[in-house]
């Protein structure tokens, strides 16, 4: 028992390095409607607008309403005979970059087409770790994404550790 709990901390602490290196690694990435209505409640979307380019076809436009905001319409060629969902994963593809989704069907294909993907959970924590949310500031938007969030505990106890792995800079920009 005690070897399968050693084994099982080094393969989270092994994620946790992995995924805390691919969230510094991001630049840009294809957003959905789930991760920015998500985002938008939390009042993240500008502030993640200066930490990484964010894309996303014309039908998330048209699927949440919300304009005005650092998202790029970007549509590939054929795309908008697709649906929402079928537009960000082309996107994603053909700009070779990551997608930010909170939909597990969307995550899957993102997995399936070996393509980097991220939710808002994971958007918060990058926020925190570039200092633009201090420690207060992100406890609390985490709380409030919890609130609202169909997130599953192992989610929940992921992003908590997470979240207690990043040591923000010491300086920065506080939102």
């Amino acid at each position: 028992m005690l070897t399968q709990s050693v084994g099982l901390r080094k393969l989270q602490t092994k994620n946790i390095i992995r995924d805390i290196a691919k969230l510094n690694s991001l630049q840009k990435a294809v957003i959905d409607s789930s991760s920015l209505i998500y985002l938008f409640k939390l009042n993240l979307v500008q502030p993640l607008g200066h930490v990484v380019r964010l894309l996303a076809p014309t039908g998330i436009f048209n699927e949440t309403g919300l304009a005005e905001l650092p998202v790029v319409q970007t549509d590939c060629s054929g795309s908008n005979a697709l649906l929402p969902d079928e537009q960000v994963l082309a996107l994603a593809k053909a700009q070779r970059c990551a997608i930010i989704s909170d939909d597990k069907k969307i995550l899957r294909k993102a997995e399936e087409y070996g393509l980097d993907y991220f939710n808002s959970l994971m958007m918060l924590l990058l926020l925190y770790e570039h200092g633009i949310l201090d420690y207060e500031q992100a406890e609390r938007k985490l709380e409030e994404l919890y609130a609202f969030a169909h997130y599953g505990k192992k989610i929940r106890d992921y992003g908590r550790m997470l979240f207690a792995s990043i040591i923000p800079p010491s300086s920065g920009t506080v939102f």
